[in-house]
């Protein structure tokens, strides 16, 4: 019935629009990609799996985010007015940094970034995770403020509404960022919402995806394999680049349509995107290998994107 539904879609935009109209909003969420120097400078990335007991992402390895929390938007007002257009995921992702693996993207009243030992952090994080307004309530006593505007937009993906169906609490619409550090830190996962911080190049996380080792959801295989073969040298660069113009730009919902193997994800750019379609014969797309029935999680990703995908070959009148 779901793949019925799928091909249904895939054939009738109009119907798509329809549908997707009348689905449930996603939460809005944020995650951070914190990307630190490998012993040859290499670019690893801190991946962490999700608690087996979750009501998404079970078992699977994500980058640290969670949801919007009421108490970040009341953390944002009080540092005062802001230019950043997308401040406030940034402020829920510095949180939720903080709170999952001990991370303190925070500058002091001298704009330094604050330094904490490993007690001081797991006991903040701690309380944090049981009352979200304790990290703005500290970061107010001490005149610390998040490091919002180190934080580069790396892409916004929406879960797709048929797997979002599938998840005790709906999907997501999640602002994705990357953070630089100088150095691997000497942190560990909460042990309650993630586990088992991992540090590992792109090329060596899709290679354990590709043997078995880890799960993981398409944003995560989508950004890891973007990052691939960048150094910490060229990282700053890349990020500010034009190869990055189509995700700051335009929202990433994975629209599913069906192929010859099965089922792929179209995304912004490719010709059959239903909102964000591209020149004929344009191929962006991740397609879903093994995955349960109906399902975009849990098997193998292939990525295809042509040379022709580009901001300025989007259809105009969606943007």
């Amino acid at each position: 019935q779901g793949f019925m539904l799928l091909g249904a879609l895939s054939r009738r935009p109009t119907r798509a629009a329809r549908f997707f109209a009348t689905m449930t909003p996603p939460r809005p969420a944020a995650s951070i990609v914190l990307a630190a120097p490998g012993a040859t400078g290499e670019v690893l990335v801190g991946l962490v799996r999700r608690s087996k007991g979750s009501s998404s992402f079970a078992g699977m390895v994500v980058f640290p985010g969670g949801v919007v929390d009421p108490a970040d938007q009341a953390g944002l007002a009080s540092m005062g007015p802001t230019a950043l257009a997308d401040a406030g995921p940034r402020y829920t992702a510095v949180r939720e940094v903080l709170e999952e693996v001990r991370v303190p993207l925070i500058l002091d009243s001298a704009g330094k970034r604050v330094q904490l030992d490993q007690q001081d952090l797991n006991q903040w994080g701690s309380e944090v995770h049981k009352d979200a307004k304790q990290f703005s309530a500290r970061c107010a006593a001490h005149r610390w403020a998040p490091d919002l505007s180190s934080l580069f937009p790396v892409v916004r993906f929406i879960t797709p509404e048929l797997e979002a169906q599938r998840m005790k609490k709906g999907g997501f619409d999640t602002h994705f960022f990357l953070a630089m550090l100088p150095s691997v830190p000497e942190t560990a996962a909460d042990g309650v919402e993630v586990h088992d911080l991992l540090w590992l190049s792109p090329a060596e996380a899709l290679e354990k995806l590709n043997q078995g080792e880890l799960s993981m959801a398409p944003p995560q295989y989508f950004i890891l394999l973007r990052l691939a073969g960048l150094t910490m040298q060229s990282l700053a660069a890349d990020m500010t680049s034009d190869r990055w113009e189509l995700e700051r730009n335009v929202p990433f919902r994975p629209f599913p349509i069906m192929e010859e193997h099965g089922l792929s994800l179209a995304l912004p750019g490719d010709e059959q995107h239903d909102q964000y379609p591209g020149v004929p014969g344009a191929q962006h797309r991740v397609k879903v290998i093994g995955a349960g029935k109906g399902s975009v999680l849990g098997g193998e990703y292939r990525y295809e994107r042509s040379d022709s995908v580009a901001l300025g070959n989007v259809a105009k009148s969606k943007l």
